[in-house]
């Protein structure tokens, strides 16, 4: 994966030269499955049975894509510029938010309670973009996934502050916070209030970025046009987790907008124009959480290592594994049968669970919280 996707990158930086010159109760995920990279235990995911029909191959698009969304590159000059992550408040206070229809890939991690975002911007601009929260431990290492993205926040205490420091000089991100540019955020007026209206926009964010950050490298796969997905695939009407603290969030098909209608603590999550989140895709890693260094009570998702994944995308539940050895290197995301899991086209929802906090929702269940989609 990681050879494809560094080919990957040099045909689009060759382009770009070219150009210029011319169901039920039981978790999905099993809690044994998720194991820290410096604690390997023996393979317990098993390939497809040599019985069963031989899986479709991705096929790999052909054309340049951009690399967060696997939609054609339209626009190669998005190709100069980083990726751009921004801490999102996902607290009842923060919604709705601006930009979650927009970010390229969101990301759910848990922290003290509730949940927090990650919006994960390249593709696209959004104003504003908000409200932008405070750091956590979780966040270098989450960050390295996007090659020195810009990480813009609202600041931490001073374990956390010292972490990100260190995260920028070990090439993990290059650090816009509040801290380093005050005049490019601001406060927002009613009906918001502090500390949940920290605002900003992504052109202003964008124009901090220094002149060597590179563009984030291809983390998923996508199918084309006419590109199957594994034989293990299952229908799935929906998801339900259950978050540390008792958060739940539901995903549900939506046949109509063809994408996974989200829903949080049983309402419609909908941005600050009233429109509903509904990724095409939603991908579930497995994922251990330590105590934070900053404090015992903040919980620290272990992003490097390996663990169970499963994936939502056309209608379909897909089973599978991610791995990943380096905090400097992207996820990797396979099937059982150990080849790429192929996602359609156009935004990610990525969700950092707890193992065994996820089931899969009744066709009854669904169709009742699909009636609230307006």
């Amino acid at each position: 994966m990681t050879r494809i996707r560094a080919l990957l990158a040099l045909f689009i930086v060759f382009a770009l030269a070219a150009a210029a010159c011319g169901g039920g109760d039981d978790p999905i995920l099993d809690p044994d499955e998720t194991t820290p990279v410096d604690e390997p235990e023996e393979e317990t995911l098993e390939a497809a049975d040599e019985d069963d029909d031989e899986p479709t191959p991705t096929p790999t698009p052909t054309e340049p894509i951009q690399p967060l969304t696997g939609l054609p590159l339209d626009d190669p000059s998005i190709m100069e510029r980083p990726a751009l992550m921004v801490k999102i408040d996902n607290s009842p206070d923060a919604r709705p938010q601006e930009g979650l229809n927009e970010a390229d890939q969101v990301i759910e991690l848990l922290v003290e309670g509730i949940t927090r975002l990650a919006f994960v911007f390249h593709s696209t601009d959004t104003d504003p973009v908000g409200p932008i929260r405070s750091g956590r431990s979780s966040d270098p290492d989450l960050a390295g996934n996007y090659n020195r993205p810009l990480f813009a926040w609202s600041g931490g205490n001073a374990t956390v502050r010292g972490e990100v420091r260190q995260g920028e000089v070990d090439g993990k991100l290059y650090d816009i916070g509040v801290d380093q540019s005050p005049p490019d955020y601001y406060r927002a007026g009613s009906p918001r209030f502090a500390p949940h209206n920290l605002m900003s926009t992504t052109e202003a964010l964008y124009a901090l970025s220094p002149d060597e950050n590179e563009p984030p490298l291809q983390i998923f796969d996508y199918r084309g046009e006419d590109g199957d997905l594994p034989s293990d695939a299952d229908e799935v009407p929906g998801i339900e987790i259950t978050w540390r603290g008792g958060l739940q969030v539901h995903y549900v098909w939506n046949d109509d907008l063809g994408g996974w209608s989200r829903f949080q603590r049983d309402t419609p999550h909908v941005d600050a124009e009233g429109v509903q989140a509904t990724p095409p895709n939603v991908v579930l890693f497995t994922t251990p959480y330590g105590a934070s260094a900053a404090t015992s009570l903040s919980p620290q998702a272990l992003t490097v290592g390996s663990g169970e994944a499963f994936v939502l995308t056309d209608g379909m539940g897909i089973d599978g594994a991610w791995s990943r050895e380096d905090a400097l290197e992207p996820w990797d995301l396979l099937g059982l049968d150990d080849e790429p899991i192929g996602l359609t086209p156009g935004q990610t929802f990525i969700g950092l669970v707890e193992p065994g906090n996820v089931r899969i929702l009744t066709q009854a269940e669904a169709d009742e919280l699909l009636e609230q989609v307006v």
